[in-house]
């Protein structure tokens, strides 16, 4: 870990970090220049000290995104036999598992399509039953 130098207090903090935590100016990494590595010493000195990083990354659920992608496929893809169905069963899948990953936003929405989906399926199915018994 590399330690640099906060430009107001002159304090050693952590490389990674965003704000110095004890006088909370803004670090820019690309305008400090002294940069230290951590000896055994320093390092046990640090364990005393509390350093919170704050991450605000926005986080992506691919199984929810391409569950609602192939949800929607199966819902305009719905009416052909065997191919619409697959992608909607594929789409179902993939909106399952997104369910228990973060953000669910769009694992929820194609899990909601894939149920309407599912009513036409069977609609489709029983008409093609229906006519089928008449022969």
């Amino acid at each position: 870990m590399a330690l640099i130098k906060c430009p107001e207090c002159g304090n050693e903090i952590s490389d990674k970090a965003m704000n110095c935590p004890k006088c909370g100016c803004p670090i820019s990494t690309t305008n400090n220049v002294n940069v230290t590595f951590m000896t055994p010493q320093k390092q046990e000195s640090a364990q005393d000290e509390k350093v919170i990083i704050i991450n605000n990354q926005e986080k992506s659920n691919g199984c929810a995104t391409s569950g609602f992608v192939f949800a929607i496929l199966g819902l305009l893809l719905g009416w052909i036999p065997v191919v619409g169905w697959t992608i909607w069963f594929i789409g179902l899948v993939l909106c399952i598992i997104g369910l228990f990953k973060t953000p669910r936003g769009l694992a929820i929405v194609g899990f909601i399509i894939t149920f309407i989906d599912y009513f036409i399926i069977m609609a489709i199915v029983g008409g093609i039953a229906s006519v089928l018994s008449t022969f």
